[in-house]
Order: structure tokens, then sequence, then C-alpha cells
């Protein structure tokens, strides 16, 4: 038997099994005396789901002056709902006085033969897309130019329902106040390779259109197909369509399972002339070309980059890509280690409007970026005194360009991301192999309690887990997928005060001590056989913590020790 004594209290090991957990010590508040340091709490609150649904990705899109559409991610094979008012409190519902629609289709298979085989194909694209965890309702009889407010909920196959938003204030669309006639309208199909792409909700977007338009592959198109009129884009300008003239760049992104996403970019060239249901055909990964950006992890105040990932079908020579930032963030952007073929002397990063920096370069004479390769690394230095924070690498917009000054019409990028760590930790939400878990980004060297709570209700009810010794900016935390439906979680800088133990037998058998106090202070580990008043407590060794924790070995054969930690 192995035992370490917490001040005034023992925790008895008995053949390395304990014989009272971590977990539950905490919850009975056996630590609820040990101090809590405040710096490095978490910055956010995470919530957690086990068994319930959650809501998230919303955005609307399709809006008209008579209606819009309310597209977002859920559980797979949930069954969404949106409640419409005309107050942001939830006051004054539009129930009966407008139509909604879950999961709006057109015509479903264009080559279906006969009634009965068309329903059944609209009947197996909502199921494809249900099955992949998008949800998409419409909402008509609006009146234009006016702002509605908008509660949604899904509906899992087992579980509690999902709303969204949870609490306050409920969001808006205002829908537009006019259509404008069209001098050339263009209709675009887009090809969508993959095995079993039917049912996958795509988006597209213009940098002049106020919303998004969506459209599902295999609704009135081929199985691998999703069709749009471009025109259906209303301008920021609030003039009514858009009306665009000379090429113009058009993103589509295709929202698959798993969160999952394509973005792919496409050119359409207008005219002055009159001209109807002008049809173009494109396709996602013909002639392309791939960008990725990696991700780092850093400390506030040093430099990092992330590796650029490159993958083109056709040699090119022009690059112009647009970076969304934040500037107030990430600084002294630089592209190092560029490859060969790319001119140095035309590298130049260039601040624009709204967060975005323009990020510009060219070939060698003569040579030209083609395959599969790396590119060089986009290199930053995040600002000092910044607070903790997941910072988005967007590529938002490209154009690029072959030799004969052509461009290339379709183009996916990828997105990266620097987590960037100051004083406060940060938590993010793993789903491995069916395992939920946690992943910790904090200062190394540092101790740290996780707490959670089945609810953001004031007060609120906060229950610590075991402490958790962090040795590097990233921290794996397995084993806290509890069985709730909803959990909230914070994790805290610990600096105990007065000072705790946890005792540990190692695999070989031999015993440790990890220490926790605080950082500078030296400390006596006493230990005595028995608990007996007449026996004293020895000292076994002295050490001062460098850090708010400490691990150290302890002799010994004996089957029963008690240990205690004594501040100098």
């Amino acid at each position: 038997m192995f035992t370490s004594n917490f001040t005034t209290s023992a925790l008895t090991i008995g053949n390395g099994v304990p014989m009272n957990s971590p977990s539950r010590l905490w919850s009975r508040g056996r630590y609820g005396r040990h101090a809590l340091g405040l710096v490095g709490m978490l910055a956010f609150l995470l919530a957690f789901t086990c068994s319930a649904a959650t809501i998230t990705n919303v955005s609307v899109v399709n809006v008209t002056p008579t209606g819009f559409s309310i597209l977002w991610r859920t559980a797979a094979n949930s069954t969404p709902s949106v409640e419409v008012f005309t107050s942001s409190a939830g006051t004054n519902s539009l129930a009966g006085q407008l139509s909604i629609e879950a999961f709006p289709l057109h015509t479903g298979n264009p080559d279906a033969a006969t009634p009965y085989d068309r329903r059944l194909s609209l009947a197996l694209v909502r199921q494809k897309t249900a099955g992949a965890g998008l949800m998409l309702v419409k909402v008509l009889g609006c009146r234009p130019g006016t702002s509605y407010f908008y509660r949604l909920s899904s509906t899992p196959p087992a579980g509690a329902i999902a709303t969204y938003p949870e609490s306050g204030l409920l969001p808006s669309v205002t829908t537009e106040r006019e259509n404008s006639f069209v001098m050339d309208d263009q209709q675009l199909i887009i090809d969508v390779p993959g095995v079993d792409t039917m049912g996958r909700v795509v988006t597209l977007t213009h940098s002049n259109a106020n919303f998004a338009i969506a459209a599902v592959v295999g609704d009135g198109v081929g199985t691998n197909q999703v069709f749009f009129n471009a025109n259906d884009l209303f301008a920021l300008s609030g003039t009514g369509n858009i009306a665009p003239s000379g090429p113009q760049v058009f993103t589509a992104k295709v929202l698959g399972p798993n969160s999952g996403e394509t973005v792919a970019q496409f050119f359409l060239s207008f005219s002055n002339a009159l001209q109807v249901g002008r049809a173009n055909f494109n396709s996602i990964g013909t002639e392309f070309l791939a960008l990725s950006l990696g991700s780092t992890v850093l400390r506030t105040g040093q430099t990092s980059s992330v590796p650029i990932g490159f993958s083109s079908s056709v040699g090119l020579s022009d690059f112009s890509i647009e970076l969304g930032l934040k500037a107030d963030y990430l600084t002294n952007l630089t592209l190092l280690g560029a490859a060969s073929e790319i001119d140095p002397a035309t590298i130049s990063f260039s601040p624009q409007t709204n967060g975005v920096t323009l990020l510009k370069f060219k070939t060698l004479g003569g040579q030209l970026l083609l395959g599969t390769k790396s590119i060089g690394q986009f290199g930053f230095t995040s600002i000092p005194g910044k607070p903790s924070a997941f910072v988005p690498l967007k590529i938002q917009q490209m154009v690029v360009r072959k030799p004969d000054n052509s461009v290339v019409g379709n183009l996916t990028a990828q997105s990266g991301r620097a987590v960037l760590i100051g004083n406060e930790s940060l938590l993010e939400m793993t789903y491995t192999n069916g395992s939920r878990g946690l992943m910790l980004y904090a200062k190394p060297n540092s101790a740290y309690a996780l707490e959670y709570a089945t609810n953001l209700s004031n007060p609120t009810i906060w229950m610590r887990l075991p402490p958790v010794i962090v040795t590097s900016m990233v921290t794996p935390l397995s084993g806290v997928s509890l069985p709730q439906g909803q959990l909230y979680y914070r994790a805290l800088e610990t600096f105990a005060d007065p000072p705790f133990i946890q005792a540990s037998i190692n695999p070989d058998r031999s015993r440790s001590l990890t220490l926790y106090g605080k950082p500078g202070t030296q400390y006596t580990v006493q230990y005595k056989t028995n608990l007996s008043n007449v026996v004293p407590w020895l000292p076994l060794l002295n050490t001062t913590l460098s850090n708010s924790f400490g691990t150290v070995a302890v002799p010994g054969t004996n089957p029963v020790v008690y240990y205690r930690l004594k501040k100098n």
C-alpha cells in the first residue's frame, strides 16, 4: 500500500489502484481549499456535446424581396425547423403567415421517366442532404425591405433538440427591396466530382453580392451537378440584382459531410447585350490549382510560419492571392524559402481594406510552377501582449495566370490558422474514432485545473477535474466525455497555496510524487508510516519549485507510507 497525504487528508493507493478516483475527489471538493490562480483563465467556454445535437455554421442564403433561406450544420439525419418573428426578443410570431419549407428543391432528377420516379428522386436528394448533416429551410411570403428575426431548431434521431441561438436576442435578415432588369442572364452548371456528391449543398458568392445563393447537387441537373442562375445574386448597394460587366470571379463552396468543404473559383464574362439564359458549364477538378496553408502554434511575440501547399495541373507564372488576416494579431508578413521558380524581386505583401492582405509574385522568366510541391513558408510575427486566440489564415480569393496571360478557372483553397498563446489558455473539442476529447493550448511548464458545467445558468456550478500538467503548448486530454448531454469546459492556471501532492506508482513499481505549489517557493516533503500522533513527521527531501508543479522520485519499499508537503 502506497499512501500520499494531501496536507490534511490522505489518498490511499492499494496495489497501484486508486481507492478513490481523482475525479471523485475533486467533485467532493477535496481540492477546494487550494487556491486557483485566475491568470490564464479560459478565454472562452467550450460547449462539448456528448449526445445532444448542436447547430453551427449558420448562414442566410437565397435572399430575395419575398423570401430567404437559412443553411446550417447539425447532427446527421436531423429534422430542421425555423420560427420567424417580428422582433429580436422573439415576440410576435409569424407562424401561419409565412410559408416555411424544409429541404426545398426544384425538380429533382430531370431524366426521371414518370411523376412517381420524380418524387422518388426528390426524396432521395433530401435524404442525402439530411444524412450529410446539412439543414436548408426556405421562408416565403415576406415583404420587400423588411427585417425578420429567426430561431432555428434541429431534432436529431436520438438525443435532445438543439436550438440557435440558445439564448439572447435573435439574429435577423432583411429582405431585398426589389428586383432589377438583367441584361445578360447567365446560367451556370458545375460538375461536382466524387463518389457520392448528390445532396450536398453548394453556395455561390460574388464580391459585389449581399448574400450567397445556395443550390443542391442533383436538383434539376445530373446527380453530380449543381445549377445556378448567377443573376439571382443581389447587389450590395441594395439596388436589385447584380449587374456585372466584363470578366467576373465567382466563388463556389461545396459543403459535404463531417464539416467537409471544397472551395473553387469560376470566371464568367458579362456583356452589355441582351441575352437570356446563356449557359455556362464548368467543373471542379479539370484544369485546376489547389493552394493550402498549414497551421502552427506559437507564443505571442514569437515568429513562426506555415507551409504553403501547391498542386496544379497546368504551368503557372503569375499569382495574386488575397489573404484574410487579423492585422492586429500578426505582422512582418513574409514568404520564406520560396520555390526556386519564384522570382524573389516580385514578392510583395500589400495591405488592403477589411483586414485583407494582397500577396503577389511571379515566376522567373521561362520557368513555371507545376505539379504538387511546397512553394515556401508563409511567415509572420505575432504581436506581443495580445490575448490568446485562434487566428484564421484565410485564402479569400486568387487570380492565377498561365504564360499566355489567361486565367485558371478552377481554384481550390484550404485556409490555415495560427494558435496564439498568451497568458490565457484555449480549449478545442476533438473527435477521433468515435471518442470525444479536448485539446488544451496553454503556457508550457504550468498546471491547469479543468472544470465543467452542465449549463450556464446564473450562478453556474462548475465541477473540477484532476489537475493537468502542461509541458508543451499543446496537450491532448482524453476521458472527458461524461454521460451528461451537453457540457461546458474551462481551464484555469493553478497556483496551489497551500500546496498538495499526487502520488503515483510507475509501471516499474517505483514511486513518485507530483508536487503542486507556488513557483519559486521551497517545500519539504515529509513522511511517516502511520498516522499516530506519537509518531513524528520525518523530512524526506527539500525542493524549490521553478514552476507551479514538480515531480520527484521517492525511495522505499514500506507497504504503507504517508506523505505531506510543507512550505518552508
